[in-house]
């Protein structure tokens, strides 16, 4: 299943995700899918991903050894999930204001399992 089929099928899949992007670890998109122009969404993902970046840079030089999974970002407009999906690739999906994180995390698991098997 290619990438971009993965992505439509969680945008088509999950009630209020607007968009969904996967991309490297220079930020640039590998795939993406979205319901509308979509034309912001490789910008969100380049910058959200420095985000990702910056947090999973201070958890590594922690004494923990946790990793990021997941980040939720809640704007006045529209909420964001970045996830890793492994090593220098993230997914970023953009969804409405009002769309639980639970249910898209729940949703996005599946779809970075359906991901990494794709790459390998």
């Amino acid at each position: 299943m290619p990438f971009k089929r993965i992505l439509k099928d969680i945008v088509h899949g999950t009630e209020g995700i607007k968009g969904a992007i996967m991309l490297d670890w220079e930020g640039e998109a590998v795939a993406e899918y979205a319901v509308y122009d979509g034309s912001d969404l490789a910008e969100i993902g380049a910058h959200y991903g420095i985000i990702l970046n910056m947090i999973a840079k201070v958890l590594a030089g922690g004494t923990s050894g946790d990793v990021v999974l997941d980040i939720g970002i809640a704007t006045r407009s529209s909420r964001l999930v970045i996830s890793t999906i492994k090593e220098g690739y993230y997914l970023v999906l953009k969804m409405e204001k009002d769309v639980p994180f639970g249910r898209i995390l729940f949703k996005t698991r599946k779809t970075i399992s359906l991901l990494k098997d794709e790459m390998r």
